[in-house]
């Protein structure tokens, strides 16, 4: 077991980019909800963080949920659980849109014969949805 970055309240959800190179971390802090993004070398060595996503301004509008579990497609977007339903951006950060659920989501995944179905979990459902991208199964 390695610390790799021990500075962080409610670090939660993990996931990979394509590539591998970017490690993409959900903060499920009241105060800072944030998704980070961490460099990664031909090691697997994290380098220095950057804030990759800042949901606090769907946090004021209303939206329930903080950022929480994400998968990235083969194309590289996040698809995170945060406020309002699951986040879809892009490789370098940019909002592209929300999938709202009506509730608030604990974590996606990618699916389905063509893995294009985005599954979700929250506190009492388990819910999908067919989208025009495709999640890498590994």
């Amino acid at each position: 077991l390695a610390l790799l970055d021990g500075t962080h309240r409610r670090p939660n959800g993990v996931a990979l980019s394509p590539d591998e190179r970017t490690l993409y971390l959900a903060l499920s802090d009241e105060t800072r909800p944030e998704l980070l993004a961490y460099p990664l070398d031909a090691r697997g060595a994290v380098g220095k963080p950057r804030l990759f996503s800042d949901m606090r301004a769907q946090q004021a509008a209303g939206g329930t949920g903080l950022p929480d579990g994400m998968v990235t497609d083969r194309a590289g977007r996040v698809f995170v659980a945060g406020p309002g339903g699951v986040h879809v951006l892009t490789p370098q950060g940019r909002l592209l849109g929300i999938i709202s659920t009506g509730q608030t989501i604990a974590n996606c995944c990618f699916g389905g014969a063509d893995g294009a179905t985005l599954f979700m979990t929250s506190h009492d459902m388990l819910a999908c949805v067919q989208t025009r991208t495709s999640g890498l199964i590994r």
